[in-house]
């Protein structure tokens, strides 16, 4: 997995699983901002979120995300038969401004 981020987006290019099981319908691309939150009580780790792209796409970008931020990044692949195992967490940096590549 790479990457080309800037302050609060990133930019990610993948390869396809080897091997598959089927033809791949959609990648979910699963991403956590590993700060805190503050929550009615505590500190809470915030929520992971997802978004999807086309089985025949294998880049996405990911926006809105917070500058000088560090992120996990994990991505599965889905064929008729269900869901893939998500790949190993990879963790990207956004920069306070700029341009960063990891």
């Amino acid at each position: 997995m790479s990457d080309n981020s800037t302050s609060n987006t990133l930019s990610l290019k993948w390869n396809e699983p080897d091997p598959r099981n089927g033809k791949i319908l959609k990648y979910t691309v699963y991403y956590q901002n590993l700060g805190y939150v503050i929550g009615p009580d505590a500190f809470q780790e915030v929520p992971i979120e997802s978004k999807d792209t086309a089985g025949n796409e294998t880049n996405i970008v990911l926006d809105k995300l917070v500058p000088d931020s560090r992120y996990n990044v994990s991505i599965e692949a889905h064929t008729s038969v269900g869901p893939g195992n998500a790949s190993t967490p990879v963790q990207f940096e956004t920069p306070t401004g700029g341009k960063s590549t990891g």
